[in-house]
């Protein structure tokens, strides 16, 4: 997400990855965590993270799907820029 106020995400670039669970290491580095996003200049924030099973889904605020990146990034990769903003990640019970 871009930096600054909310008025300026209007015409923002919103960027999405998926990474698999086994790239991010068992344990972590003493203190000093493990990256899992990186930000392209002029980003500051991180709006929505999801952990879970495949397949991830993804809805915006009205509840309409929206496209994930179909494919897997490396774990400190930036993202692919998405169509439409996001509201929600999970997954479909049966």
């Amino acid at each position: 997400m871009p930096a600054s106020s909310p008025a300026r995400w209007r015409g923002a670039t919103w960027r999405a990855k998926i990474t698999d669970f086994s790239e991010f290491p068992a344990k972590g580095r003493a203190t000093g965590g493990v990256r899992a996003h990186a930000f392209l200049k002029g980003e500051d924030r991180l709006t929505l993270a999801w952990v879970g099973p495949d397949p991830a889904l993804a809805v915006d605020a009205q509840g309409s799907v929206r496209k994930l990146p179909p494919t897997l990034a490396r774990r400190d990769a930036s993202g692919q820029p998405l169509e439409a903003v996001i509201g929600s990640i999970g997954r479909t019970l049966v």
